[in-house]
């Protein structure tokens, strides 16, 4: 059998049968482009799920108290919340951008095996190569005019509030996604990086859109506060041992006579905007943005509080 061997005879046990050809190797995968799993394993190698969760829904949380307290003049600083009270906030307005993003992801999980399906299926195809030729270019125009958007303001009707972290997050998408239905060959760790590079896109794009979509709904919700406080704050009058001081443009103030009448200074034409850090922020009826002024009342014993139901 060696001299067989050496003589580059092949013994007939191992020779391939007469007529019977052997099957053709399986061609090879596409680059798998995105990998999300290694993606979201190496995210958990930096920080654990919950507290990117957490860390998340609390910001979310001060860029909606920011803008509501900034359109009436409030810093965050002042208000005294404490991180409850952002995670609080945070999880209301992160309702709705998680829903869509979960949707999102959902749809272009099932666009990727669409992709993927239609290019093993016509891989060679010349019209597939044109078409994946074009959407990457395509691609990499909708990431320009999102990186333009970073630095000037985009025109109409480009100027949807929203749009610049979408084109973000879909130009690379886009470009990836036709890379791979070209049969790109990129060597492993390229592709690794490529796949990194893209998710990092993706994230940051998503976390500025959750942040704009919270200020925008906190400067949404104070402006409707704000059109008419009368039907949307409850009211207040504040009874005080002494003289506060607050001048008439502000509240009505008079006087209870009483033999027994511990608070005799009264003030009207209040409402209650929030009360946090053991302070009662209070805008007076008829309140405008131009011109109105937040009265800050420190809540203790000197002073007694009465509310009744807004529109009254």
């Amino acid at each position: 059998m060696e001299r067989a061997l050496h003589n580059g005879v092949v013994p007939r046990r191992n020779r391939p049968a007469a007529g019977i050809r052997r099957p053709a190797p399986d061609p090879a995968p596409p680059p798998t482009g995105l990998d999300v799993a290694k993606v979201v394993e190496y995210v958990s190698l930096v920080a654990a799920p919950a507290t990117l969760v957490s860390a998340l829904v609390y910001w979310l949380g001060f860029e909606l108290v920011d803008a509501r307290s900034a359109y009436f003049g409030i810093g965050t600083g002042v208000l005294g919340y404490s991180a409850t009270d952002y995670l609080l906030r945070g999880a209301e307005a992160g309702v709705v951008p998680l829903f869509v993003l979960f949707t999102a992801a959902v749809v272009v999980i099932l666009l990727h095996a669409a992709v993927t399906a239609l290019a093993a299926r016509v891989g060679g195809a010349t019209w597939l190569h044109r078409t994946a030729t074009g959407a990457v270019i395509a691609g990499v125009l909708v990431f320009g005019v999102g990186l333009i958007g970073l630095f000037s303001p985009l025109p109409p009707p480009l100027d949807w509030y929203l749009l610049r972290p979408v084109l973000l997050a879909g130009g690379p998408l886009i470009a990836i996604e036709a890379a791979r239905m070209m049969r790109t060959r990129l060597r492993p760790h390229h592709a690794r990086m490529a796949g990194v590079a893209v998710a990092g896109l993706v994230a940051l794009s998503a976390f500025w859109a959750m942040s704009i979509y919270a200020d925008a709904l906190g400067r949404g919700r104070a402006m409707a506060l704000g059109a008419d406080v009368t039907k949307a704050l409850p009211a207040v009058s504040v009874y005080s041992e002494r003289s506060l001081g607050v001048p008439d443009t502000l509240a009505r103030a008079d006087r209870v006579t009483g033999p027994d009448e511990r608070y005799p200074y009264r003030y009207r034409g209040l409402r209650l905007l929030v009360m946090s850090g053991g302070k009662y922020f209070l805008v007076p009826d008829g309140w405008t943005r131009a011109s109105g002024a937040v009265l800050v009342i420190p809540d203790n014993p000197d002073i007694r509080v009465e509310f009744s139901p807004g529109g009254s």
